[in-house]
């Protein structure tokens, strides 16, 4: 974590208190109304040359209605690439071409009077960067090769075959003679010079069999994807490797953008992009050769037929030789494509962003060169993970580490087995919240498609079958932005101060967000120890040092971790046996190994650390176990937490710690919560609603706050420490059922288990025994060190409960909880109620008692709620106009869902219908001491609530439940509910029609089964009435779609207010004697 300096110089303790209250009121008032720059992106694709003036005023103001912070254009292909469309709305625009600008001039001018971040994807299509400027002798090169197979003595002379040659373009590289066998790199004969330009080579062959290889390069074909029809077969990727050929890209388009964007570019045009590399293998560039012998200081030609599958030297040294041939094109690709690329946009004042994995490159380097790193991550569950929710891996662990503010996320991208118009919020929230717990602070949704369409036309342009439907097109737009709101909350606070992280990797993969990495760059240029933690020039800084999993290490980087911990690093991870490549063979494996006796020390059995200089190294532990035996604890630990339904990310800012938890199933959760933190309240801040409340119920123990919290299905919150807990008084720690029990503490011992050796920690546990109970975890942060360090340990206690003794022994790391002073309800929440008393809710009927920390016993009569009243029958429905339903309101004598309806309107309904019913509230459920709720059952998809004509918001994901106790009166009370469902339903109904244009062939996809499922076709033409903005012949279709998933025999999807509708009531008792 970062060093903060900024409150010395005041007296200690007002000083810290100052910064914890601005810290606080500044986190305070960002989640209150989040800035701008914390709002979600979205990737703004524009499909074909389908793109008008009016659409991109349509979508702007949609977003920035729907508080969307800024937008990335993207011009791919007309169904991104899946088919193709035979003609086009603008048949004008073209990329680049004048129509083209005077668009992305009026998408710039929008964004900027709207308040909108605009930038675009550096290149047609989504991957990666080229274009039509990009010729042959600058695209991605890879070697090739021709074998002739000769025998001597002779003298040989024919031409060799040109090795296989793409886009009529190839050069040379050498022509080398290879003995039969494996010969050593000085028995390869270089016959580049008795070969003429056609190939013809001229040679006295020597003794043996021999083959030549006549190796040269041309081009790897790869093209920037999905383009635009018309440039598509025109455009190259530029070659990566060359920082000319980049130049060359670069030139065509940042000169543009600014003469044609003037002094938008910078400001309110603010970034471009490098999405996922898509564009396969590169090894060759004209100036390959000579940078690969400056770099690794030999040349490679003797070597080349290590590729073609021979072996030079033997497989070890050609499998070295392969090391370095990698590692010079990942320099290369890092130096003149990622690095050129940030050189050019921050000359400019724009942030480049990007995806920095998938491709021949070090993913560790590119990640650095970001200004804002970003991942991927998919909304539905795919074949290739199991896991819910991105992960930000090396951009999210690089980007930390370099203390760039945003780590940004391509945001829910949808499987077409799944997101096909069926798709909506609730959809989204475990994988957003998984997403956020593990580091991201900006979802960049994917993906808010262009609409160039008349709006009567709906929901219009799709991106071929790919992506999540964001817009507003979708039939929960308007609904929907309560759904954006939860997402600026969230990024509101995750996007300040830092996330705490302790531990910093040289270029590990982190699994989440448990470290921060550096590439071997960063790692030999900046990293510095201070007071025996590693600091970067970020600020950040960490107790331990992680190495990768591999037997070798470049002689660079091993003097570096030898002066790392010579200055007092604490570094963990294996002994290095050799070094890289062949660079200075064999004399840097033979430094490598002296370093490693050095700073690993002697190689004895059983031994896990060694201290040289003023540090240490660790080997053979996890981070966690280093950590401990550093006396660090975890940031957060969650017990009991069953099948990780919760998952946490740590932050700071200023000095307030606070963290981000998140129950990421669809059912309840309840885990005990122990925070690195003491002397502050916790307070629990609901993204959701906004509100906040301090916690009424925690304990301190060996300076870590411990609190039980329960979470709904899906549910997430925030808990905050912002304020000091002096004030609190004597709060309550313990809630339970009444029954006191004593416990006493006879003996504690730590014993090694090879030798029985043994040190005395009675006191240390009779120090931590709380009110009559004990949670303890076993190991040498919280039991006063390592006494026998790298031997396993046991732990042995005996204690007296309730008169009888116990002696229980336990192994490290494990956990020891001794029943508390009572037994504790598991489900008991405590508040304060709006008179600011301590109360219990949740709570089962019956004496409840609560524990102070002065040891106070205090008592509650919780009563029986009243039954809930039944509100599932008489609806009033009033659907939309204008999509097939009755215009006429419409009674459900009992809730069912739409789909189920025989009437056809109904049935194929999509939109918005509104519920209303008179709910006659007895007395009984207004009685003081309940909480009354609203619990709409189940709902597809989204519900607007109002009672009493007091608006509620939306709730869109399960449970949907709203609290009403301050808003019911005794009598009747007027219940309005609108609900939205997705565009399935009304699809599968138009399905019914005769069909009015015309389709490509139909495709399917894999789902996560591996199954291939029906995933639909695109329009092979638009119609003539679509063009021309006329109606549409068919009076029986209500929508129209560039992609149709469905067919006439689809499932329906259960839509509507489904219930069963209820008015639910909570107990809510005051503890006899509230603590304050």
């Amino acid at each position: 974590m970062r060093m903060r300096t900024g409150c010395l110089g005041i007296v200690a303790g007002v000083a810290i208190g100052f910064c914890f209250s601005v810290a606080g009121g500044e986190l305070e008032a960002a989640f209150l109304k989040p800035p701008v720059h914390a709002l979600p992106h979205v990737w703004w694709h524009w499909l074909g040359n389908n793109v008008t003036r009016d659409g991109i005023t349509r979508d702007l103001e949609a977003m920035r209605d729907a508080g969307i912070g800024g937008a990335t254009v993207f011009h791919i292909a007309s169904h991104a690439g899946m088919q193709a469309l035979s003609n086009s709305l603008a048949d004008n625009v073209s990329y680049q071409n004048p129509a083209w600008w005077a668009l992305m001039r009026h998408a710039a001018e929008e964004a900027d009077r709207l308040g909108l971040e605009l930038g675009m994807h550096n290149c047609p299509g989504f991957s990666v960067s080229g274009g039509p400027w990009i010729t042959p002798e600058y695209a991605m090169q890879k070697v090739v090769w021709s074998e002739t197979q000769v025998k001597g003595p002779a003298l040989f002379s024919a031409r060799l075959p040109q090795p296989k040659t793409a886009l009529d373009f190839y050069r040379d590289i050498a022509v080398v003679a290879v003995p039969d066998g494996e010969p050593a790199a000085a028995s390869v004969i270089d016959v580049t010079a008795r070969a003429a330009a056609d190939g013809t080579c001229t040679w006295q062959v020597p003794e043996g069999r021999w083959t030549l290889f006549r190796v040269g390069h041309t081009p790897t074909g790869a093209r920037p994807r999905p383009a635009p029809e018309d440039v598509k077969n025109k455009s190259l990727e530029a070659d990566k490797l060359s920082a000319e050929a980049m130049t060359i890209h670069l030139e065509n388009v940042i000169p543009p953008l600014k003469r044609e964007l003037g002094k938008r570019v910078g400001t309110s045009f603010a970034h471009l992009l490098l999405d996922s590399y898509e564009a396969g293998q590169q090894d060759w560039s004209p100036r390959f050769r000579a940078e690969f012998l400056a770099r690794r200081g030999y040349d490679p030609v003797p070597w080349l037929p290590v590729l073609a599958g021979r072996k030079i030297g033997g497989g070890t040294l050609s499998a070295r030789f392969k090391e370095d041939m990698a590692l010079t094109v990942e320099e290369l690709f890092t130096e003149n494509h990622f690095a050129l690329f940030n050189k050019w946009t921050r000359e400019n004042k724009l942030a480049l962003q990007i995806e920095p994995y998938g491709g021949p490159f070090n993913p560790f380097e590119a990640a650095a060169v970001a200004d804002v790193p970003m991942v991927e991550f998919w909304g539905f569950p795919v074949p290739w993970t199991k896991e819910v929710g991105g992960f930000p891996g090396v951009a999210g662990a690089v980007g930390r580490a370099l203390g760039r503010p945003v780590i940004a996320t391509e945001a829910f991208t949808g499987m077409p087995t799944y997101a096909k118009w069926s798709e909506s919020p609730k959809d989204f929230k475990n994988t957003g919240d998984a997403s956020f717990a593990r580091g991201i602070n900006r979802m960049t949704l994917h993906h808010w498609v262009h609409q160039p369409f008349d709006p009567r036309f709906t929901p219009g342009m799709t991106m071929g079958w790919w992506g999540s439907h964001f817009g507003q097109v979708q039939t929960w737009h308007r609904p929907g932005k309560a759904f954006y709101r939860y997402l600026g909350r969230c990024q509101a606070l995750l996007q300040r101060g830092e996330q705490v992280v302790d531990v910093l990797a040289l270029e590990c993969r982190p699994q989440a967000s448990e470290l921060d990495a550096v590439p071997a760059s960063v790692f030999l240029r900046d990293l510095t120890v201070k007071d025996g933690r590693l600091v970067l020039p970020s600020g950040r800084s960490y107790a331990l040092l992680r190495l990768p999993k591999r037997d070798a290490m470049s002689l660079p980087v091993a003097r570096k971790v030898r002066e790392l911990v010579a200055n007092g690093a604490t570094v963990c991870g294996p002994r290095p046996a050799r070094a890289c490549g062949l660079a200075d063979y064999p004399a840097a494996d033979t430094e490598v190994r002296r370093i490693a006796e050095e700073v690993w020390g002697p190689q004895a059995a059983g031994a896990k650390e060694h201290p040289f200089g003023k540090g240490r190294t660790v080997w053979g532990k996890s981070s966690e176990e280093a950590l401990a035996d550093l006396g660090i604890q975890p940031g957060v630990i969650l017990m009991n937490n069953v099948s990780n339904r919760v998952l946490c990310s740590h932050r700071e800012d200023h000095g307030v710690p606070y963290f981000f938890l998140a129950n990421i199933t669809g059912e309840p959760a309840s885990v005990t919560a122990s925070f690195r933190v003491a002397g502050r309240t916790p307070e629990f801040w609901d993204p959701e609603t906004a509100r906040r409340e301090p916690a009424c119920l925690w304990t301190e123990r060996n300076g870590r706050t411990e609190l039980r919290l329960t979470f709904e299905p899906n549910q997430s919150r925030f808990v905050v420490f912002r304020k000091t807990s002096a004030a609190d008084g004597d709060r309550i720690v313990k809630v339970g059922v009444p029954g006191a029990r004593q416990l006493e503490i006879v003996k504690a011992v730590y014993r090694a288990k090879d030798t029985g050796e043994e040190k005395d920690l009675t006191d240390i546990v009779r120090a931590q025994t709380g009110i009559n109970s004990l949670r303890l975890h076993i190991d040498n942060s919280q039991l006063g060190g390592d006494p026998f360090p790298n031997r396993f340990k046991a732990f042995e206690i005996t204690y007296v409960l309730d008169g009888k003794q116990t002696t229980r022994i336990l192994n490290e790391r494990q956990w020891l909880v001794l029943p508390k002073g009572f037994s504790e309800d598991p489900d008991v929440r405590v508040g304060r109620n709006a008179a600011g008393e301590a109360v219990a809710r949740g709570a089962r009927p019956g004496t409840l008692a609560a524990l102070t920390r002065s040891g106070k016993l205090l008592t509650a009569e919780v009563p029986a709620p009243p039954p809930p009243l039944d509100a599932s029958g008489d609806w009033q429905v009033k659907f939309a106009k204008g999509w097939g339903a009755p215009e006429e309101p419409v009674t459900f004598a009992s809730l069912a869902p739409w789909n189920a309806s025989p009437v056809p309107g109904i049935r194929y309904f999509s939109g918005t219908a509104t519920y209303t019913k008179e709910v006659k509230v007895p007395e009984a459920l207004l009685a003081k001491g309940l909480r009354v709720f609203l619990d709409l059952g189940d709902v597809r998809e989204l519900a607007e609530v109002r009672v009493n004509a007091r608006d509620l918001g939306t709730v869109w994901h399960a449970p949907y439940r709203v609290e009403v106790t301050d808003l019911l009166r005794a009598g009747d009370n007027r219940l309005e509910i609108k609900v939205t469902n997705t565009w399935a339903n009304r699809m599968i109904g138009d399905a019914q029609e005769p069909e009015e244009c015309v389709w490509g062939q139909p495709k399917k996809a894999w789902d996560r089964q591996k199954e291939k499922e029906y995933t639909g076709c695109g329009l092979s033409v638009l119609p003539g009435w679509l063009k021309a903005g006329e109606a549409r012949p068919s009076k029986g279709r209500y929508t129209f779609c560039m992609w149709n998933y469905f067919t006439k025999e689809s499932t329906l999807l259960d839509a509507g207010l489904i219930g069963p509708v209820r008015l639910v009531c909570e107990a809510e008792a005051v503890f006899v004697g509230p603590a304050r």
